[in-house]
């Protein structure tokens, strides 16, 4: 098969730049990809932990790839609802008590009367220190995490060590990878992706639009994972997240 290939510059740090060839259909074997392993720190940390550190990440590289060094070094932490929407659906397709635990979903309440003041105020009370959602939201959510566990295939390939953050030197250079499941034991690496538009043309789109080959390659590259698995999990996780508004699920070959 024909791959469609991309050539993609990403950073090892801000002052040199690395040039990877990446392929969204057809990356080279694991073989490949174990020379630059090196002594790996393997943790079970925080999200502000690890996101506290100075190391350079795929978020990072793919930051730069999208915008500049200059902006890289410039930027300030900051969230989404679409980003809190991503969080809250990874936490509940593969930490399902992370999800209880980090979120809180402020139901429909008419705002407009004493009694429902009254409600809002109690669950901005009990939403401190968690991501709050609305209910729109939460049945997004749901209907997704509804989806995935229905689907055998999308189970199996998020099944390994969750959310384990990795700390190495590659080339002289602090990196750091925490991708959302890696399996040593069947060689794969998981990630997962939600989309507005879940056709297979405007996710193609998404993959290039937001850096998934730097990502897969780095990951690849650092852990010592085969690309040709991860890329292909990365590219089927459209139906892992496979409920968007405008069109609903769709149904994905298995």
């Amino acid at each position: 098969m024909k791959h469609a290939g991309i050539s993609l510059f990403f950073a090892s740090n801000p002052s040199s730049m690395i040039w990877a060839t990446a392929s969204i259909l057809n990356f080279p074997d694991a073989a490949h990809h174990s020379s630059s392993v090196g002594t790996m720190k393997k943790i079970k940390d925080t999200n502000e932990v690890y996101h506290s550190s100075d190391a350079i990440s795929a978020s990072g590289l793919k930051y730069i790839y999208q915008n500049s060094v200059q902006k890289f070094l410039q930027r300030q932490a900051f969230s989404s609802k679409a980003m809190n929407l991503g969080s809250a659906v990874h936490a509940a397709m593969l930490e399902p008590a992370e999800y209880i635990n980090d979120f809180h979903v402020m139901p429909k309440i008419d705002g407009r009367t004493k009694a429902g003041k009254e409600e809002k105020a109690k669950h901005e009370e009990l939403s401190k220190g968690k991501i709050l959602l609305t209910a729109d939201e939460n049945e997004i959510v749901s209907s997704i995490s509804g989806n995935y566990n229905q689907h055998e295939l999308a189970r199996k390939f998020c099944t390994g060590e969750i959310e384990l953050s990795h700390y190495k030197q590659h080339e002289g250079v602090d990196v750091r990878i925490r991708p959302d499941v890696i399996n040593y034991k069947e060689g794969f690496i998981s990630d997962v992706k939600t989309c507005q538009d879940n056709s297979p043309k405007s996710f193609r789109r998404d993959v290039y639009k937001y850096g998934y080959p730097i990502q897969a390659v780095f990951y690849s590259e650092m852990l010592g994972i085969g690309a040709a698995r991860q890329c292909t999990l990365a590219w089927r996780a459209h139906w892992v997240a496979g409920l968007t508004r405008r069109h609903g699920p769709r149904r994905w070959p298995r």
